[in-house]
């Protein structure tokens, strides 16, 4: 296949080296001008070594992807989420009609860029691969997702979908509905409660590690009654309510990952040994996981009738400390093309069956 991979973080050369590898024709390119993939650019690709197909891979940076949006068969978006409207608006006026795969879509990323002219847009919840790239040609994997659920709109298109994901060297498992990927990305769940707890750490730029030093006993029990909310609006959406310890395991069971609860998940698993905390209140665990994160699953609880009280004091608290209005910045009902809608409608949207008709910002009429 011909891909095109948007972004320049390590979870995109990450998917385009393992695609690469695969053996498809892979185009790497970042909408914003930046020198991050110049390196590749030199070197023609990347040396992948860690856990997949281990070996070169092949990459042709470019500076201008409107070409291979127009050529690809399969447009890769693996941006920060707070890139996600610009990539929305820059898909929509190249006319790009390629499936679009969000690597992550954070909590509704599908809905937010329902209305384009491409053949489907898949989301995944979360990184499929953890990487660790040393800033001039290798590339080395250090931990893959397993079972990663894919979900699509328009729903019809998931099969094809899940299998051009498992074509690219992605081990994922088709679901239902795009509502069961959006709730369950992980990241949302974990990194906002823990930046908390660290926040003198993070404020102050002062290293530590995220899962050994940052995870303490407060922490994992913020963690818990989060995801505690996520299970409830779950719940209200007709979705299996799974908890995050099991979906860790299942992510990873089978590379050292074990225990009874988050806590022992995260801070025993080998592969996180060694992840840095944030060093800024504009990392991305806050600008992604919290506007694009906390703050959608806090709207679909509203447009569901549930209280998310421990949700809602997050983004509170976290907006304060940032002096960032992330509701107002964040993805919205409006923005997911949900504003007006119910829990129903909602679920018969995600399913298919009754689509809104999106404006260029999103919104919709029904």
């Amino acid at each position: 296949m011909h891909v095109l991979v948007l972004g320049s973080e390590t979870h995109a050369l990450a998917v385009a080296g393992v695609a690469a590898r695969a053996g498809h024709d892979v185009a790497l390119a970042n909408l914003t001008k930046t020198d991050a993939l110049a390196p590749i650019a030199r070197h023609g690709g990347l040396q992948v070594a860690g856990l997949l197909l281990n070996g070169c891979a092949a990459i042709d940076v470019v500076d201008d992807a409107r070409h291979y949006a127009d050529e690809a068969d399969v447009i890769v978006v693996a941006t920060r989420l707070r890139e996600h409207p610009a990539v929305r608006s820059y898909l929509s006026e190249s006319g790009a009609r390629a499936g679009v795969i969000l690597v992550p879509g954070g909590v509704g990323g599908s809905f937010a860029f329902g209305g384009l002219p491409t053949a489907f847009v898949a989301e995944l919840p979360g990184f499929p691969l953890l990487a660790d790239y040393d800033g001039e040609h290798t590339l080395t994997v250090r931990a893959v997702k397993r079972g990663l659920p894919v979900s699509v709109l328009p729903g019809g298109a998931g099969t094809k979908a899940s299998s051009v994901l498992r074509d690219l060297g992605l081990d994922v498992s088709l679901t239902a509905s795009v509502l069961e990927t959006s709730l369950a990305n992980t990241n949302v769940l974990i990194h906002p409660p823990l930046v908390l707890i660290n926040w003198s750490r993070v404020e102050t730029g002062s290293p530590f590690n995220f899962y050994r030093e940052g995870l303490t006993s407060a922490g994992a029990s913020l963690i818990d009654r989060v995801d505690a909310e996520r299970q409830t609006v779950a719940t209200a959406y007709g979705i299996a309510a799974v908890p995050l310890s099991q979906l860790l395991l299942r992510f990873y069971a089978d590379q050292g990952m074990y225990g009874s609860n988050v806590a022992e998940l995260l801070g025993t698993f080998p592969p996180f040994a060694s992840t840095p905390g944030p060093n800024s209140p504009t990392h991305r665990y806050l600008t992604d996981d919290v506007p694009f994160g906390l703050v959608p699953l806090a709207a679909l609880a509203g447009a569901a009738g549930i209280g998310v009280p421990t949700i809602d004091a997050l983004i509170k608290v976290l907006c304060v400390l940032c002096d960032v209005d992330f509701r107002a910045s964040g993805r919205s009902l409006k923005e997911m093309g949900l504003d007006g809608l119910d829990a129903a409608h909602i679920i018969a949207y995600a399913r298919g069956e009754t689509p809104p008709v999106h404006g260029a910002n999103g919104s919709h009429s029904h």
